[in-house]
């Protein structure tokens, strides 16, 4: 395999295993913003893939686990 078709397959293979896994999955900023989030996000929180994107990974922490997860 060619260095491009290996490339295009591997892209594809995480392609796939991403949008199509059951569980949550995300790929998140280093300001904890979401860059993207796959099917899984928007049939476990009812939300709309564009609401989730606008949001912080901090938005969707409990208010009582802020504290803990607040790495300032």
């Amino acid at each position: 395999m060619t260095d491009i078709t290996k490339r295009k397959h591997l892209k594809l293979e995480r392609h796939r295993l991403f949008n199509l896994s059951l569980d949550m999955q995300s790929i998140i900023r280093f300001n904890l913003s979401f860059k993207e989030i796959n099917a899984a996000w928007e049939r476990t929180l009812g939300w709309h893939k564009a609401e989730l994107l606008e949001k912080s990974l901090m938005d969707l922490v409990h208010h009582e686990l802020f504290n803990w997860t607040n790495i300032a």
